[in-house]
C-alpha cells in the first residue's frame, strides 16, 4: 500500500543521488512523469517522496548537465531527457524551492562539441530565452552556407529533432530546418542521413506528430497549384 510505495520512492530518491552519469535520465524521465499524472489524479496532494524527488533531481540534473554535454559516452538522447526533465519539471520544482538560476548557469557553463548536443543547447537557450528563434533560424541558415560545416548539418538536425522532448514549442523551427535541409542539402549528405532521420524521428518524436504534421502543413503549400510560386 501507501507504506510500500513511499519505501520504493525513498529508495528511488537514494538511487538518484548517488548517480554520477546520465544513463538512467530517460527511465526516470518516463517514471516520474507516470508517476505525476497518477498522483495528481489519484490523490489530493504529492506525496512527500515525490515533492523531495523533483527537488533532489532537479539540483542533480543541474550539476551533471554541463558535463553530459561534453562527455562522449553520453548520448543526445540522453542529455534530452535531462533537459526534459529539468524543463519539464519546472514549475513544480520552482513551487517547491528549487532555484531557476542553478539551470540557467548550468546551460551557460555547456560548451558541447558534438553537433546535435550543440543543437539540443541552442534548444534550452530558446526555452530560457537566452537565444531568440530569430537568432536560432540565423545560425541554421549560417551552418547550410558553410560548405565546412554542410557534410554535420544532419547530425544538428538531428539534435533538434531530439530537443522536441524538452522543448515541443521549436516544432516549427523543426520543421523549417529540415524542409532547408531537403532544398539546400547535396544528395550525398541527404540521402544518407534519410533512414536516421526516419528512426530518430519515430523513436523521439511519435507522440509529437500530429504536431509535427500541423506545423509542416503550415510551412509547405496546401494545394499543388501554389507549389511553382512557393519555391
Amino acid at each position: 500500500g501507501r507504506r510500500l510505495a513511499d519505501e520504493l520512492g525513498t529508495r528511488a530518491l537514494e538511487v538518484l543521488a548517488g548517480e554520477r552519469t546520465v544513463d538512467g535520465a530517460p527511465e526516470v524521465l518516463r517514471r516520474v512523469r507516470g508517476l505525476l499524472a497518477y498522483y495528481r489524479t489519484a490523490e489530493p496532494v504529492l506525496p512527500p517522496w515525490i515533492e523531495s524527488f523533483v527537488r533532489t533531481g532537479y539540483a542533480h540534473y543541474c550539476t551533471l548537465l554541463p558535463t553530459a554535454f561534453q562527455d562522449e559516452d553520453a548520448t543526445t538522447g540522453q542529455v534530452a531527457a535531462m533537459l526534459g526533465f529539468l524543463l519539464g519539471m519546472e514549475g513544480l520544482a520552482l513551487s517547491l524551492g528549487c532555484d531557476r538560476t542553478q539551470l540557467e548557469l548550468a546551460v551557460a557553463q555547456s560548451r558541447p562539441k558534438d553537433p546535435a548536443k550543440t543543437a539540443l543547447l541552442w534548444a534550452a537557450r530558446v526555452r530560457l530565452g537566452t537565444l531568440s528563434r530569430e537568432e536560432l533560424r540565423a545560425r541554421c541558415d549560417e551552418l547550410l552556407a558553410s560548405p565546412l560545416v554542410v557534410p554535420s548539418y544532419p547530425r544538428y538536425l538531428s539534435g533538434f529533432v531530439h530537443a522536441l522532448e524538452p522543448v515541443p514549442g521549436l516544432a516549427d523551427v523543426v520543421v523549417e530546418a529540415v524542409s532547408n535541409a531537403f532544398g539546400r542539402l547535396p544528395d550525398a549528405v541527404l540521402l544518407p542521413w534519410l533512414p536516421v532521420l526516419v528512426t530518430t524521428l519515430r523513436a523521439n518524436a511519435g507522440d509529437l506528430a500530429p504536431l509535427l504534421v500541423r506545423e509542416a502543413g503550415r510551412t509547405f503549400p496546401a494545394r499543388l497549384a501554389d507549389l511553382d510560386a512557393w519555391i
